[in-house]
C-alpha cells in the first residue's frame, strides 16, 4: 500500500487543511494506492452526509457523537489502512441507519399531509356569526361549511370551487357585512386555500408563496402565526429531506 495514514490525516486533507508538502505526498500516494483512494472517497461521503445531517436538533446529536468518537481516538491516531477501512465501513453503516431514521422522521412530520394535519382546524359546528338572521350570511355560512366538509373528505376540486365562490361573494359584499364577520370568513377562506394548495402538492405555484407570505406578514391576520410556522417548516432541512 505504501502510505501510512490515519483518519485524522484523511479528514484534514478533505477539509483542505493539510500542509502543502504533506498534501503533495498524500496526493502522490492517492495516485498509486487504490486502497487509500477508496478510503478517501468513502470518508468524503461520510463527511458530506454528516454536514447534511448537522442541522437543528438532530444535527446537534450527530455533532455530539462525532466529538465523542474523536476524543476516544485522538490518542491513537496512527492506524493501518485496513482497520481504518473497517471503521469507515462501520461509520457508513451508522450514517445509513441515521439517514433512514431521519428520512422516516421527516416524512412523518414534514410531508404535505403532516403539515396540513398539524395546521388545519375545522370551524366549530356551532359558529353563528349572526348568519341565522341574515339573508346574506346564512347562504354564505352554508357554503363555508360545505367547503370545509369537502376539504375534510378529500373532495379537493369541489373544495377549490367552493373557495372560489366564497372569495367572489366576500369580495362583492364586503360593504354589506359587519367587519368582524367579513374578517372571520375572509381570513379562514384565504388560509384554507393555502392548505388546499399544500395538500394537493401545488407549493411550486407562485400563487402559493404569494398567498402564504401575505398571511404570514400581516400581523393583523389571525392565521399569521400558523402561516409563519408553515413557511419556516417549508424552508427547513427536514422538509427538503421529506419532499
Amino acid at each position: 500500500m505504501g502510505y501510512s495514514t490515519d483518519i485524522e490525516t484523511i479528514k484534514t486533507y478533505i477539509d483542505g487543511q493539510l500542509p502543502e508538502a504533506e498534501k503533495r505526498n498524500f496526493e502522490r500516494a492517492l495516485q498509486s494506492d487504490p486502497v487509500l483512494k477508496d478510503e478517501v472517497a468513502a470518508f468524503r461521503k461520510i463527511m458530506t452526509g454528516l454536514r447534511l445531517l448537522n442541522e437543528e436538533e438532530f444535527g446537534k446529536q450527530v455533532r455530539k457523537w462525532s466529538g465523542e468518537y474523536a476524543a476516544r481516538n485522538r490518542t491513537a491516531r496512527k492506524k493501518t489502512l485496513r482497520p481504518l477501512l473497517r471503521k469507515i465501513a462501520v461509520a457508513a453503516g451508522i450514517l445509513l441507519f441515521l439517514g433512514i431514521a431521519a428520512y422516516e422522521w421527516a416524512t412523518v412530520n414534514y410531508s404535505n399531509e403532516a403539515l396540513v394535519s398539524d395546521l388545519y382546524q375545522a370551524p366549530p359546528p356551532n359558529t353563528t356569526m349572526g348568519q341565522a338572521a341574515d339573508p346574506l350570511l346564512k347562504p354564505l355560512h352554508q357554503l363555508f361549511m360545505t367547503m370545509h366538509t369537502d376539504f375534510q373528505q378529500g373532495n379537493y376540486e369541489k373544495a377549490r370551487e367552493d373557495l372560489d365562490n366564497l372569495t367572489r361573494i366576500l369580495a362583492s359584499n364586503r360593504d354589506k357585512m359587519d367587519a368582524l364577520s367579513w374578517k372571520f370568513y375572509h381570513e379562514n377562506v384565504e388560509w384554507t386555500r393555502v392548505l388546499l394548495m399544500l395538500k394537493t402538492h401545488q407549493t411550486a405555484d407562485p400563487a402559493f408563496k404569494k398567498q402564504l407570505d401575505q398571511i404570514a406578514d400581516d400581523p393583523r391576520n389571525g392565521y399569521a402565526p400558523q402561516a409563519r410556522k408553515l413557511r419556516q417548516a417549508l424552508s427547513s432541512f427536514w422538509r427538503k429531506m421529506a419532499d
